[in-house]
This record gives structure tokens, C-alpha cells and sequence, in this order.
């Protein structure tokens, strides 16, 4: 079964209502590189997507937000254009992993229209088993004609029948539509090689000699949330306890009082990363913190390859160079 197709013009119609209930965020080009960002206009928008550097949690999730001011606006609904299928699933894991607290709008208040993927060198989600489209309101194909738009919800079909289109169902799209797939992990071989650390150390310690320790995994990462409290103060003396972003791969992230270091060593940080991701989250909520999207990758300056950290560590391997 096809989607319906549609053209430009009738997808920035779309879009344009749409921005009526929901504020708009989509992939653009600011002063010539790709961001996440608010946008109004159908004609800025990049379909299909390619990922960008900073996902979705930026917008989500401000650094240095006021504790007693999150989330942002409660009113504000979100619609998010253009995300592909690896943070489709991520937001979906980070917004119930934050279920219990009130940092984050809920579901029902953000719109996901998704993309077809194009996968990079550096993608890896097939590795868990993620290669289905799945998780979204509206999805966006290009085609040859222009685009084809599926509904996977009850919202998606109200705002395809508001436009004037009739909703199609989904069974055939799902099985038709899938992403070239590497080797699967075997997710839970994988959680209880990583758990045994002594068994693999001496590959833990080689990628540690080679980690910078500068966290910028953690900061593109969708489903890295650590943070610290810090103060914001004001001259009439009222002060706010604010959240900043913040890594555990950094030093001061794992001290204590009198500065007691819990994980001293680059190491034991490095190894707690891999270790919250892929150990406790799977024993707790049976998912791993990682959709594969592959940004860890792109953005370690060490050039490290989680994908092939992984692998080395299921299969007792050395990890493979590329």
C-alpha cells in the first residue's frame, strides 16, 4: 500500500497548519551549517533530514533552566519535523525514562513527523534490531513526484483529514519500508559482557589510553542526561536552583565531599558511560540508552567507534580500526 501523495504545495499547507496548534521544529541551514531549530516556514525545512550534530534535547530541555520553571511552558505544544527513525525512538525512551518528574512536556504534546532515513558512515541503529520506521504521527517520504505522507496515530489522521486527505493504514508501509541492517547485537550477551568489566579489561584500559575525556559524546548523545545543580542569583538577593548539562566522563561529575573521587580514572568513567547505557538501563526498563544514531561517532575527536567498541566487547575481539 502507497501513501498518499502530495505535493510541495500541499505538504507546506500542511505544515502551515499545523504551526496554528504546534510551534515548529525541523532541521534548517543557519550561517551554513544544519541545526534543530524553530522555524515557521515550510521552505526551510530540509526533507528528507539528515541528523544534526545536537538532537532533539536541546529543545526539550534548556541548560541552566530553572528547576521550579521546568518544563518551559507547559502550554507550548511541540511539533517536530523531519526527525528520523534512530531519535524517533530515542525521544520516545528519554521521554519515559523522565516520566516521573516534570522537566519534559508529555507525549501527547509533541507531534512527530519523521523522515525517511539516510543512513552515513556512522549510523549503526540495525545493530539493535532498529530497522523499521515506526513511532510517529505523520511520516514523509520523497518521492519522484514529490512526497508520499502516511498517518500512524489518531492525531495524524485528524490533521490528514483536516487537510482534505484520507488516512491509509499502516501494515504494508512497515514491512515494506526498512533500513539495510549490519550484524544484530545479541542485546542480552552484550549487557552481560559489558557487566563483567574484569573479563575485558584490558580493551576498556586501550580505549581509555586513547579517550580525551572531554565528553563530547555525552553532549550529542539523545539519551545522555546527566546534569548538576548550580545557583542563579540576583541582586535583589532571591536566588534559583538551576540544572546545567553536564558529562560523567567529567573529573568533577564523580566527586564528593573533600573531593573523593569515585571513579578516579578516565577508565572508570568511560566504563560507567558504556556501563549506564547497556547494563543498568536494560536490567531496569530492558532497553539499551542508545538508538545507534551514530553522533558519538562523528563527534569524538579521539575517533573512537562505539559501534566497533561494542562488538569487540560481545565477541571478546580487538576492537576493529577503520
Amino acid at each position: 500500500m502507497q501513501g498518499i501523495s502530495i505535493n510541495s504545495h500541499q505538504l507546506s499547507q500542511i505544515i502551515a497548519n499545523i504551526a496554528k496548534s504546534f510551534d515548529i521544529y525541523g532541521t534548517i541551514s543557519s550561517n551554513g551549517k544544519l541545526t534543530f531549530a524553530k522555524t515557521g516556514k515550510f521552505s526551510e525545512l530540509i526533507i528528507p533530514t539528515p541528523k544534526t550534530r545536537i538532537p532533539f534535547k536541546k529543545i526539550l530541555w534548556a541548560n541552566h533552566q530553572a528547576i521550579d520553571e521546568l518544563p518551559l511552558n507547559p502550554k507550548i505544544k511541540f511539533a517536530f519535523v523531519g526527525i528520523v527513525n534512530c531519535d524517533v525512538l530515542a525521544l520516545d525512551i528519554l521521554l519515559k525514562e523522565m516520566s516521573a518528574y516534570d522537566f519534559l512536556p508529555k507525549r501527547e504534546d509533541i507531534l512527530i513527523i519523521s523522515t525517511e532515513c539516510k543512513p552515513d558512515d556512522h549510523c549503526f541503529c540495525t545493530a539493535f534490531g532498529h530497522n523499521k520506521i515506526t513511532g510517529f504521527d505523520l511520516h514523509i517520504q520523497k518521492d519522484q513526484a514529490g512526497y508520499s505522507i502516511y498517518s500512524g496515530s489518531k492525531i495524524g489522521n485528524k490533521i490528514l483529514k483536516e487537510n482534505g486527505l484520507n488516512s491509509r493504514k499502516l501494515g504494508s508501509f512497515l514491512k515494506d519500508i526498512k533500513l539495510d541492517s549490519i550484524d544484530k547485537f545479541n542485546d542480552k550477551k552484550l549487557s552481560e559482557e559489558i557487566n563483567n568489566r574484569k573479563d575485558h579489561e584490558l580493551i576498556w584500559q586501550g580505549v581509555a589510553n586513547n579517550c580525551f575525556g572531554c565528553g563530547a559524546c555525552t553532549a550529542v548523545c539523545p539519551l545522555c542526561f546527566c546534569t548538576r545543580q548550580d545557583f542563579s542569583n540576583k541582586t535583589d538577593g532571591t536566588s534559583k536552583i538551576c540544572l546545567e548539562w553536564d558529562s560523567c566522563f567529567a573529573k568533577s561529575f564523580s566527586e564528593i565531599q573533600n573531593h573523593y573521587d569515585l571513579r578516579p580514572e578516565n577508565v572508570d568513567r568511560l566504563y560507567n558511560w558504556y556501563h549506564h547505557k547497556f547494563v543498568r538501563a536494560y536490567k531496569d526498563k530492558k532497553h539499551f540508552l542508545c538508538t545507534g544514531c551514530g553522533r558519538c561517532i562523528k563527534a569524538c575527536p579521539a575517533h573512537l567507534n562505539q559501534h566497533n567498541i561494542l562488538e569487540a566487547i560481545e565477541t571478546n575481539k580487538e576492537v576493529r580500526h577503520e
